[in-house]
């Protein structure tokens, strides 16, 4: 049987497309005497499994001419009694019928089909078999990978594809370089990890029921087979389903969890403890040695701990503690927690953990009023720090404010704190007297998230009269009545003097549409009496939006805004898509390096446009190396648009433009004409497709794009390519063309 599988893969048509390869399977053991198999192979999860030939029901295993499932197994004999295929891991498609038949399997067979001493060999598998009834091109996509196969006749059989990798015998890491793994796993309730009651072996399911999977390298649990056109549109979908009949015998020790991400903390002799599970699914009692640590200084295996030096019963389990306790430093730790049996043969289970110590004191990093200076007796006092702190120790017995001279008891105030802005604030109950001398103080009882004590801090200021005056606005970005910002730009309000940072909040500095408001974080800079407002989503291009900033702002002295304030603008435009030029799509015998061609786009903003080209062997983009380069870069100045409004005569743009910020127009006119500029823009913009025009300058025109090109290397003889192009103006607006495909000589 082995015999025909020599040929690496048998392919009765054109594949063109393959996933690339991954690193889905990281290790394999030693060899099992006297079957010469080893004992296990590992995934890039950890998860390990073994030979599957001890079960009947839970191994897929066929009865033939050297095996017989109810006689013990002897290999190599005599007697002879062994199966000639066998699998560690096996993920047969439940398709609606067997006119379609996909595998991915982790196989055991022997060279010359026969068990043989010697001749053992242990390959990675795909196989795809499909019947068609119309010709054409399909696309396959599974758990490891994407396929596409071209100039398929309708047929029995018509794509028979099978990919074999690492099947010299003897050589049982070849099979580590093949598509399957990480390993698939059932998530069906009722028929995953089951446990064989007569051995206490687990596997990953019964084959005799199809399971819903995880653990697809790309994602794509399922199997779907289309019928595509050129450009990769669906015609027909043949197969759609995300069941599996799944088999696989769990070796070694299952740890969960598998990984341990602490949360941030301070110095010892603070810590933070977590409890992992481990769990012998090998079949058999197993004796594990102790559990040992690759970082001791930050994370060490304390009690309780039931695993270390311990025999586990099979199926049995155990626990332990792992402790994340550290030295000074603020910095990330790691470390991998091993759990060894002492059977060398078994593979060891393992925990990745991580954290951070923080051991540096948050200061204050800008005080209000500043150290020296005169405070209007209304004042708001603040100060900033350089962390996050424990808000329960922002207060009154840590934020004072005492008369220094003359001197006098501390005054009476309330104390808050912006977790946003990381602020304490202490306001008055009265106003401050005049010509005093007051010191404001925040001691080490204020201590950051993590316990770490505030380095003190303490700065003097003198009364004055009274500040009536409300602040003002000094400016916007984007600025009134502007046009071209980057869509994915924040906001930004510079106020004329220092804010209250709690009064700054997404209540009072709004941002809308009309299609309604936006959403959004709001912070505040007292450093540079700044508000800034990040949108959670990338604005729209080419749309007007109002910055509004109300009278609930207020400053230092509780002014507040004297008038709600709105700055109107318009986003940046997208670049027109390009168009390809060639090669033409669907064109064949494509000589190489490829020369790809299209046309420039044209930017509204005149910005200057780039462009990303991306050549795949599938229409996913899925891969990489020379059979899938993404994102190389040309750079070429965009079509500038030059363009005339139907029906205007000689009167363009900029004098439109001029028309609209003529000295004397105010912002709400301003406002307006922005806006129908905007309406104009896209009405000539849509004039200028219609040709023609007669005289008087009532057609429209756009100055004719050059074509850009750039040439790919490297690519594969006889293979189908996907290719597309995106322009990006580099503030935001970015858009790509549909695919196109060639065919190289």
């Amino acid at each position: 049987m082995l015999k025909k599988l020599l040929v690496v893969i048998v392919i009765l048509l054109s594949l063109v497309t393959a996933q690339s390869t991954h690193a889905g399977l990281t290790a394999v053991s030693p060899t099992n005497d006297p079957n010469g198999y080893p004992f296990w192979y590992q995934d890039s999860t950890g998860l390990a499994l073994g030979s599957c030939v001890d079960s009947t029901v839970y191994c897929v295993l066929l009865a033939d001419a050297t095996f017989n499932g109810t006689l013990p197994l002897v290999f190599p004999g005599p007697p002879l009694n062994f199966p000639a295929e066998f699998f560690y891991f096996i993920a047969d498609a439940s398709t609606v019928s067997k006119k379609i038949i996909y595998r991915a399997a982790l196989e055991g067979s022997f060279g010359n089909g026969v068990p043989v001493q010697g001749d053992q060999t242990v390959f990675a598998r795909i196989r795809i078999r499909v019947d068609t009834t119309t010709a054409g091109t399909y696309r396959v996509t599974h758990p490891y990978g994407v396929d596409t196969f071209t100039n398929v006749p309708a047929g029995i059989k018509a794509i028979n594809s099978t990919a074999d990798v690492g099947i010299a015998p003897g050589v049982f890491t070849g099979a580590l370089g093949g598509k399957i793994g990480p390993f698939l796993q059932s998530t069906t309730v009722g028929n995953k990890d089951v446990t064989d009651p007569a051995t206490g072996n687990i596997y990953l399911a019964s084959p005799a029921a199809p399971v819903t999977v995880t653990g697809s390298p790309f994602g794509t649990n399922f199997l779907k087979v289309d019928r595509i056109d050129a450009s990769g549109n669906v015609l027909e979908t043949l197969e759609n389903t995300s069941l599996f009949f799944l088999a696989g015998k769990k070796l070694g020790m299952q740890v969960s969890p598998a990984s341990i991400v602490f949360s941030k903390q301070g110095v010892a002799p603070i810590f933070t403890d977590s409890v992992v599970t481990v769990t012998n699914v090998t079949g058999a009692a197993v004796t594990l040695g102790a559990i040992t640590s690759s970082n001791t200084a930050d994370f060490t295996v304390v009690a309780p701990d039931t695993c270390s030096n311990a025999t586990i019963a099979a199926s049995g389990s155990c626990s332990f503690t792992v402790r994340f306790s550290g030295t000074a430093g603020a910095a990330a730790r790691s470390a991998t927690i091993h759990v060894p049996p002492t059977d060398t043969a078994i593979p060891a289970g393992h925990v990745l953990v991580s954290g951070t110590i923080d051991s540096i004191a948050p200061t204050v990093t800008a005080v209000f009023p500043e150290d020296g200076s005169s405070a209007p007796g209304n004042v708001t006092m603040t100060a900033v720090f350089s962390e996050a702190m424990a808000q329960a120790t922002i207060n009154a017995t840590n934020f004072t404010v005492t008369p220094t001279s003359p001197a006098g008891p501390a005054i009476a105030g309330t104390v808050t704190y912006d977790t946003v802005n990381n602020t304490a604030t202490f306001i008055p109950s009265a106003n401050l007297t005049v010509g005093v001398v007051y010191t404001a103080a925040i001691t080490t009882g204020a201590t950051d998230a993590v316990g770490n004590p505030l380095v003190a801090k303490s700065w003097t200021f003198t009364g004055a009269a009274p500040d009536d005056t409300p602040p003002t606005i000094s400016s916007t970005n984007p600025a009134d009545s502007s046009s071209g910002f980057p869509k994915s730009s924040a906001l930004t309000v510079v106020f004329s003097e220092q804010m209250h940072g709690a009064s700054i909040t997404t209540s009072t500095v709004t941002l809308s549409s009309a299609s309604g408001a936006v959403t959004g974080t709001v912070t505040y800079d007292s450093s540079t009496k700044t508000a800034t407002f990040t949108p959670d989503s990338p604005l729209a291009s080419g749309t007007p939006y109002t910055l509004t900033v109300t009278t609930g702002v207020d400053d230092l002295a509780q002014n507040a805004l004297a008038a709600n304030y709105t700055a109107t603008f318009v986003t940046n435009f997208t670049p027109t898509a390009p168009e390809i030029v060639s090669p033409a799509n669907g064109e064949t015998g494509v000589s190489m390096p490829v020369t790809l061609k299209w046309t420039k786009s044209n930017d509204q903003d005149s910005d200057t446009v780039s462009y990303k080209v991306s050549v795949c062997n599938n229409p996913f983009f899925i891969g990489s190396g020379n059979d899938c380069q993404k994102d190389l870069v040309v750079t070429a100045s965009a079509g500038k648009m030059n363009v005339y409004y139907a029906g205007l005569g000689g009167l363009s743009m900029i004098g439109i433009v001029g028309l609209a910020f003529a000295g004397g127009m105010n912002r709400r006119n301003r406002t307006i004409a922005l806006l129908s500029l905007v309406l104009i823009t896209g009405m000539s913009l849509y004039a200028c497709g219609g040709g023609g025009g007669g005289g008087g300058g009532g057609g429209g025109q756009t100055i004719a794009s050059t074509d850009v090109t750039t040439q790919v290397s490297n690519l594969s003889s006889g293979v189908t390519y996907y290719w597309k192009v995106e322009a990006d103006d580099s503030k935001g607006g970015s858009v790509e063309t549909e695919s196109s495909t060639f065919t190289t000589q």
